[in-house]
């Protein structure tokens, strides 16, 4: 959806972009214009392997490596340009749920 939305012209049409999970992912790739670069990533099945492995349950640890994922592909692999993210005139708005409260929070900025 986000490359779409890139493709047709449409970026500039919100004042603000929430998500959590991949949907903040991909709106933070939507903020710095780069979605269609990413996708490419996530298509990638060596950087999928990386990141995914069901394995890693049996060993205690999640089974997604967001660390990996944010520290080495963002930055290496298909680097993200944080700082257009927190440059864009448009808001963005990663969410999470509070560990002590299970409320939604806002980790804007």
């Amino acid at each position: 959806m986000v490359v779409a939305l890139e493709e047709m012209g449409l970026s500039e049409c919100f004042d603000a972009v929430y998500g959590s999970s991949a949907g903040a992912l991909n709106g933070a790739w939507l903020l710095c214009g780069g979605a269609r670069q990413a996708m490419r990533s996530w298509l990638d099945p060596s950087v999928m392997k990386s990141v995914i492995s069901p394995l890693r349950f049996l060993w205690g640890r999640p089974i997604i490596d967001t660390d990996h994922l944010v520290n080495h592909v963002y930055q290496h692999v298909v680097p993200m340009d944080f700082e257009a993210i927190l440059a864009a005139p448009i808001s963005f708005h990663p969410l999470a749920t509070d560990a002590d409260t299970g409320e939604s929070t806002d980790l804007h900025p």
